[in-house]
């Protein structure tokens, strides 16, 4: 049933396939009583747990929670751990309210729109195409040239030449991107900026997993436009020296520049 959520007991480890269609969220209600219920989550899209409960009129104390964190209604917005409710997914609610009622999640959340057509109004440059596919993948991104955070650009995320995601900045420098798919699958990311007309092909390779989740609000995923050229295999002369330069460590590429350290997307890392 897609609008209850369920946790299975493993007794080994396994592979659970599961197949699907998209669901019609506007003609799929989701029922609530009083107390626990388990609820599945509709939308294809990632979206702010406001705006997916906006049809919800909760009661002070209502809490919903994922595996990892929870939110609850403090009378007038959620707060909590959980920012965002996310496709493939399962949550819990906890409702005070005496009646049962009924909700529908938003196909595409408010705001999203909104920034959508503010930022790229005239792009549109990636459609992604979900519909062949079961499942999908998160990544909250952030997109940066060098040390500087890029504002306003468009980014897609591809298998060959077709698109699989898309995704423009929200709130607070983020791209929270959904990557349909059904098989591991190498995938390219490109940059669309709307100001130049430009799109970038990053030099940064992926590889799609099903319900696999690259980067967190506290250590999101770097996308790099200004990927570093010219770094060498150390040499002895390099060792202090102000050019860039990279070594092997853990099996792990390190780019030495300026005497700080780098991992290959741009990333600083602690010393």
């Amino acid at each position: 049933n897609v609008t209850s959520s369920y946790r299975v007991n493993a007794l080994r480890q396994t592979i659970l396939n599961i197949d699907g269609t998209a669901v019609n969220c506007a003609e799929t209600p989701v029922t609530v009583r009083k107390g626990w219920n388990w609820i599945g989550y509709l939308p294809l899209q990632t979206m702010p747990v406001g705006d997916a409960l906006a049809d919800i009129t909760p009661v002070s104390g209502d809490l919903i929670k994922s595996k990892n964190a929870f939110a609850v209604y403090d009378g007038a917005q959620w707060i909590g751990t959980l920012n965002r409710m996310t496709p493939g997914e399962g949550y819990m609610y906890l409702s005070h309210a005496t009646d049962i009622f009924t909700f529908r999640y938003p196909e595409i959340s408010a705001m999203y729109s909104l920034r959508r057509q503010r930022l790229i109004a005239t792009a549109n440059a990636f459609t992604p195409v979900t519909d062949p596919y079961s499942g999908n993948m998160s990544i909250v991104a952030r997109v940066k040239d060098g040390e500087e955070t890029v504002h306003g650009v468009e980014v897609g995320i591809f298998a060959g030449e077709e698109c699989r995601g898309a995704a423009v900045e929200d709130d607070g420098d983020y791209w929270f991107i959904t990557v349909a798919g059904d098989e591991p699958t190498p995938l390219t990311i490109k940059v669309y900026d709307p100001a130049t007309g430009q799109t970038v092909v990053v030099k940064q390779s992926l590889n799609y997993a099903d319900d696999a989740t690259l980067g967190t609000l506290a250590e999101p995923y770097i996308i790099q436009l200004n990927q570093a050229e010219g770094i060498d295999q150390i040499g002895a002369d390099d060792i202090g020296s102000d050019r860039p330069y990279k070594i092997i460590e853990d099996d792990h590429v390190i780019i030495i520049r300026g005497g700080e350290r780098y991992d290959v997307t741009g990333k600083k890392l602690s010393k």
